[in-house]
């Protein structure tokens, strides 16, 4: 009885404390956000099929586009080379987040590329709270504190901030606790060992920031492993000597290296063959700059508010009740002040600045780490705040339970008020309902209505916009598209729409377009006064009207004399992620 009672005591500072379970809690959060987005969204947004969680901005439509690409060569893996994409050049590429992908396959063919977008960024919420309460019950917490320790991960800004940006392949971060509860038990054999190499390389695979995350948690957490010198029995009940212990160890330990190796050494392969060709779109001229790190002043700051132009918002808050509760149970959590420590040095960047509107700063870790060989393509480093986020999460339940544990009476209440306080602080100050507010889907239906009828034949929008939302158009009326990933078109078109817009309609029809839709409805910056002279053309009929709703001209190039085909123009347009490097015509669906 004695020894039953010291066992219940270990696995929980408050023996028989009350409380949602891990999975339950990460249904309620991920259910919790939904609404959250809903209360904030515009009346006929809230549609799951059409509508969009995080307002539909940012890389959606280029990840919805990477899904529903995939579910028209599903159950097969789709080629790399894309001749309808950034035509008339085509791409190279791979799709982002290629097995949840495949596996969502069958919702995008029935429901849509949104829609199942929409499905990823909730389930990754929920996975993330769901495990990350896990791995703070595994590590001997209250119920109510570990769902505490499941909030602050699953609402950080950090994710939160990337269901915003339309970047579901980012947000599967809920490998990095699996990761950690599997490094847990690593040594304890080879199918362990198996095992955490294998979280590793599936991680890297979803997400190249998830697999860096995942690699660190594994290797904080290995030591949190059985003493190899310890004895322990067989399921047959033979006692296992040390010795072989840790021979079973090692085996496990090489088992997860060979594991990881190979899994990630795969998807980094399969990227080779994408980058093969010189100056990728992911390229930048400054690889270390901190454009996309994190600062020290919005760890505890509402950060959400900062914007880096076509990147969407950055946030990385961490929670004040969340860090005071944090300080509170601060003994005896070394793993996860390991988790803080990393994720802070990774995340704040090449340069530690106080705020992102210093100019100076010191040199910080990712200064080295970031030169070393698959990380360089990595500038978006706030994103490894996560790790921060899930270290500060398991210190906070120990907090709670800190707490908690003085009391007599009305422990599970007070754990249940101390969670709720700190998912609300996290919500609230961070943004939460305006980073999750639902909008209208990224899709262009009038396009494809202006289309419907027509000849088949490659089709050119404008005006040209950042946000693949051309490129998703595709998806609608199936052909061929000048726009492409993180590029509204190649650097001939660009060089061909420099020309007055008669001139340019012989030069595209020469490069193989059928048609030019003016979409009055879209006003990107920049771009406006290109589509308004070709509107202007069009109603003079200097240009040939093929039809003409209320906001979509289609004019039809197929009448238009040809012109010879530009032969400089070889160097693309703006990108994203390439501002000031050096151009090109590959197209990669990396969104890193």
């Amino acid at each position: 009885m004695l020894h039953h009672r010291v066992r219940m005591m270990r696995g929980s500072p408050i023996a028989g404390s009350r409380g949602p379970g891990p999975w339950v809690t990460g249904a309620l959060v991920a259910l919790g956000c939904v609404l959250a987005g809903a209360a904030g969204a515009p009346r006929g947004a809230v549609d799951a099929v059409h509508g969009a969680l995080g307002g539909g901005g940012g890389d959606l439509g280029g990840v919805a586009w990477g899904l529903w690409r995939v579910a028209q060569h599903w159950p097969g893996p789709p080629p790399l080379e894309v001749p309808e994409v950034l035509v008339p050049e085509g791409a190279r590429l791979l799709v982002a987040d290629l097995p949840e992908a495949v596996l969502v396959a069958p919702m995008t063919w029935t429901l849509g590329p949104v829609a199942a977008a929409n499905l990823l960024q909730v389930v990754h919420i929920g996975l993330a709270v769901a495990l990350a309460a896990a791995l703070a019950t595994a590590l001997g917490v209250s119920r109510w504190a570990a769902a505490a320790a499941g909030a602050c991960l699953g609402l950080s800004p950090v994710l939160l901030s990337s269901v915003h940006n339309g970047n579901p392949d980012v947000t599967p971060v809920f490998w990095v606790p699996l990761a950690a509860l599997v490094a847990r038990r690593a040594l304890d054999g080879p199918w362990r060992g198996l095992a955490a190499g294998l979280s590793v390389g599936l991680a890297a695979w979803f997400n190249p920031y998830c697999g860096v995350m995942a690699g660190v948690a594994t290797l904080v957490f290995l030591g949190g492993s059985a003493r190899l010198g310890e004895g322990v029995t067989t399921r047959t009940g033979e006692a296992m000597g040390p010795g072989r212990r840790r021979l079973r160890g090692a085996l496990g330990l090489l088992a997860g290296i060979a594991s990881a190796a190979l899994v990630g050494g795969t998807y980094a392969a399969l990227q080779a063959r994408v980058l093969a060709r010189p100056g990728s779109m992911v390229a930048r001229s400054e690889p270390l700059s901190p454009a996309g790190s994190a600062d020290l002043s919005g760890l505890l700051g509402a950060a959400w508010e900062v914007q880096f132009g076509a990147e969407g918002v950055h946030a990385w808050y961490l929670g004040v009740l969340a860090v005071g509760l944090a300080l509170v149970g601060w003994r005896g959590g070394a793993r996860a002040w390991g988790l803080v420590l990393a994720g802070l040095g990774l995340g704040l960047g090449p340069i530690l600045r106080w705020s992102v509107a210093d100019a100076g700063g010191v040199p910080g870790p990712w200064a080295a780490i970031g030169r070393w060989p698959g990380l360089s393509g990595l500038h978006l480093e706030y994103r490894f705040v996560a790790l921060a986020a899930l270290g500060v999460g398991l210190l906070a339940a120990r907090g709670i339970d800190t707490l908690t544990g003085r009391l007599h009476k009305g422990r599970g209440p007070v754990a249940a008020l101390l969670a709720l306080g700190l998912a609300t602080d996290l919500l609230l100050r961070g943004g939460g309902p305006a980073l999750l507010r639902w909008g209208p889907s990224p899709l262009d239906v009038r396009g494809c209505q202006a289309l419907d009828g027509l000849a088949n034949g490659p089709v050119l929008d404008l005006p040209g916009t950042l946000d693949e939302r051309w490129l998703l158009a595709q998806s609608c009326h199936e052909r061929p598209v000048a726009a492409g990933l993180n590029r509204p078109w190649s650097g001939r078109v660009a060089h061909a729409l420099a020309e007055p817009p008669e001139q340019a309609a012989g030069t595209l029809s020469s490069m193989g377009f059928r048609y030019v839709l003016i979409h009055e409805d879209v006003a990107p910056a920049g771009q406006t006064a290109l589509r308004d002279a070709w509107a202007s053309a069009a109603r003079s009929g200097a240009l040939p009207i093929e039809t003409r709703t209320r906001d979509v001209i289609v004019v039809d190039l197929d009448s238009v004399p040809r012109a010879p085909p530009p032969t400089g123009g070889t160097e693309d347009g703006p990108t994203k992620h390439s501002a000031g490097a050096r151009p090109s015509t590959v197209s990669v669906s990396s969104h890193r």
